[in-house]
């Protein structure tokens, strides 16, 4: 049985560049992988395809991108599926972190392996698209730019570890439903350029500056508790901002004073705080 970590991503930009003609949104988005990530155990040889998760918010079986995954990859390899895909959720769900995602990733990564890489990257890569629009980033590097509506990818230079404290406010968000109430509300779209060429030059205050999310408007619209949340963290003096669409927050490059302080606002107000870091 192969064990491989799904890692959570973090949306450092995320620019809303309009609605595509097949419905999708073309975005830009700078996003750095986290240490924080799922572990997900693949045991091939059986008959057969079975997907199971231990979270109950989580569906097993078809409901799940890790099945589409390795149904696909099956489908590509020209044979039957055959494999027992055990997911242990660490990342929380449907918060913006792409967990799922990163999941159905992991599960192509493991499936070459096992069968002793047969798939090149770009038909690993070409199945992943199909599969889900976050997919694909998850086989790239530690700092990716990705575009279109989430197909097209760059390696970045300049991925560094950095401390991050996310902070979910509770409840979760459809990404669809944040997309489309974006389409009528006016965006304030970040600078991925900026941040990408600052994190080049390893220049923090250039990168804590052009930090930010297109969708924060319309992910606040749909559930207050964010803007209330991003209100409070900013009043306090942090760089703080929504990842992917939502709910979850975080503020960048967090020392240890922040974690403390951060740590005892969210229990007066009820958040979920975890401690990560980004993936050099």
């Amino acid at each position: 049985m192969l064990r491989i970590w799904a890692p959570a991503k973090l949306n450092l930009t995320l620019e809303v560049l309009g609605r595509r003609g097949d419905g999708y949104h073309e975005i830009r988005s700078v996003v750095a992988k986290l240490a924080l990530a799922d572990l997900v155990y693949v045991e091939t040889g059986l008959g057969g395809l079975d997907v199971r998760c231990d979270h109950p918010g989580v569906p097993s079986g078809p409901g799940n991108l890790a099945y589409s995954a390795a149904l696909k990859y099956f489908e590509q390899l020209g044979c039957g599926p055959g494999a027992r895909i055990v997911i242990s959720k660490k990342i929380p769900v449907a918060a913006g972190l792409g967990g799922g995602s990163s999941d159905a990733a992991a599960v192509l990564r493991a499936l070459n392996a096992a069968y002793g890489n047969p798939l090149t990257m770009d038909r690993l890569q070409d199945i992943a698209a199909q599969v889900g629009s976050d997919v694909p980033l998850f086989l790239a590097g530690p700092l990716v730019l990705v575009e279109g509506r989430g197909e097209r990818l760059s390696d970045l230079p300049g991925a560094t570890r950095r401390n991050v404290l996310l902070i979910h406010p509770g409840g979760w968000l459809s990404t669809g439903v944040v997309y489309r109430r974006s389409d009528g509300l006016p965006l304030i779209n970040p600078s991925s350029q900026a941040v990408a060429a600052a994190m080049a030059r390893k220049d923090e205050r250039a990168v804590r500056q052009n930090l930010g999310n297109a969708l924060e408007a319309a992910a606040c619209d749909c559930h207050p508790a964010i803007g209330r949340l991003l209100a409070s963290l900013r009043r306090a003096g942090y760089t703080a901002h929504l990842t992917g669409s939502g709910p979850c927050c975080y503020v960048w490059d967090a020392d240890p004073s922040v974690v403390r302080h951060v740590s005892e606002m969210a229990r007066v107000h009820g958040w979920c705080v975890l401690v990560t870091h980004t993936l050099e």
